[in-house]
């Protein structure tokens, strides 16, 4: 039996199955911001209500495939939508309280991060 790694064999090969070789899935990160210092935490209910408010419809299989809130304690809650579901449509919206303290401070398809660039020492025109 080849195994992965010897002389061009993959686990997929081994296994038979044909595993993507990127990530296509369709995830829209919503960024918190929290008033005091600590974890980020929210409960089930809270993070539906949030959806809601953003025009996400929560019913099975209609915008949402997985929902991971605040993984380890961090910032942020991964919403993974149905691939013909465009997450622009969500991006535009006004921001607002999650649950006392907590607050929605962006919405951003996965993946994509704002970089902050200074440039110097170039002519006024430019």
């Amino acid at each position: 039996m080849k195994m992965a790694g010897q002389s061009g064999g993959s686990w997929a090969h081994v296994l038979g199955s044909h595993l993507p070789t990127k990530n296509d899935k369709n995830v829209m990160e919503i960024l918190l911001k929290k008033d005091m210092k600590g974890s980020f935490d929210a409960s089930d209910e809270e993070v539906a209500r949030a959806l809601g408010k953003l025009g996400v419809d929560l019913r099975p299989g209609v915008h949402i495939e997985g929902v991971q809130i605040c993984p380890m304690g961090k910032n942020v809650i991964h919403v993974t939508l149905n691939k013909n579901v465009e997450i622009k449509k969500f991006c535009n919206k006004d921001l607002f309280e999650v649950k006392k303290g907590i607050k929605i401070s962006q919405i951003r398809a996965s993946g994509q991060r704002e970089v902050v660039l200074t440039v110097k020492g170039l002519h006024p025109n430019t």
